[in-house]
């Protein structure tokens, strides 16, 4: 059985371009997101009998547009 920590890294990039998008009962509601911006986030997941057990996250703002130094895009 598998069992340890897996590390994950991911940059998310919003443009901001949508004002308002459509939740699932078909309502429009506005987006909050009122600038370009991009969200790193680092998550650490704790594996235990083949299934998550825990994740643990930090998330930060960082300049718009910025990529991973460790591998291409």
């Amino acid at each position: 059985m598998e069992l340890g920590p897996v590390l994950s890294f991911g940059f998310f990039g919003y443009n901001a371009a949508v004002r308002e998008y459509s939740l699932p009962d078909g309502k429009m509601t506005p987006n909050i997101l009122t600038y370009p911006q991009t969200i790193e986030i680092s998550e650490l997941f704790q594996i235990r009998d083949g299934k998550i057990d825990q994740i643990e996250a930090v998330i930060n703002s960082v300049p718009y547009r910025l990529k991973s130094d460790v591998w291409d895009e």
